[in-house]
């Protein structure tokens, strides 16, 4: 009996430890980022810990994320739909990674849980490395949302990717 208290002991006592120890993740959570007042975004995270934590998430640690901003747009396509983003940028390598903000009266946020089972515009970041004009959009046809780092929504020639260099990457965490 002596040998058995011992492990239900440890079991416990590493449990209660687990549940006070905090969650400083920025990225694995519904997160407010921003408010918006009088037209101007007010950030609420801490931006160097953000850019810090994309940096050891997608580079292992290496500096390539410089910069976060928030940003407005519309979408292009069928309707013309007015939304913001995170825009994390790399001045060295051309690079823009976005995520797709909520709106809630003037509280912008990002939802990992929004929704559960299949990923969509809003659950994953978009990356696009390169130049002229390679830069991320928002597109809807038919009622549907995609991300694009191209004027199109669709595939390319080989050609057509040799002379505009664009990489698109979709990112998950």
């Amino acid at each position: 009996m002596r040998y058995l208290l011992l492990p239900i002991l440890f079991f416990f006592s590493s449990c209660s430890v687990k549940q006070h120890v905090p969650n400083n993740n920025l990225l694995d959570k519904k997160l407010v980022i921003a408010y918006i007042n009088d037209g101007e975004y007010k950030l609420v995270i801490d931006k160097t810990e953000f850019i810090k934590q994309i940096n050891e998430k997608l580079y292992k640690g290496e500096s390539i994320i410089d910069n976060l901003e928030i940003k407005k747009d519309f979408t292009v396509g069928d309707k013309k739909i007015e939304y913001h983003y995170i825009n994390l940028s790399s001045r060295s390598r051309h690079l823009n990674i976005v995520r797709f903000l909520f709106n809630d009266n003037g509280k912008l946020y990002m939802d990992k849980s929004y929704n559960g089972e299949t990923f969509t515009y809003v659950d994953f970041y978009i990356a696009c490395e390169g130049y002229e004009g390679c830069l991320p959009k928002l597109f809807i046809y038919d009622s549907v949302f995609s991300w694009s780092c191209r004027d199109f929504v669709g595939c390319v020639t080989y050609e057509t990717a040799e002379t505009y260099k664009c990489k698109q990457s979709t990112i998950v965490f």
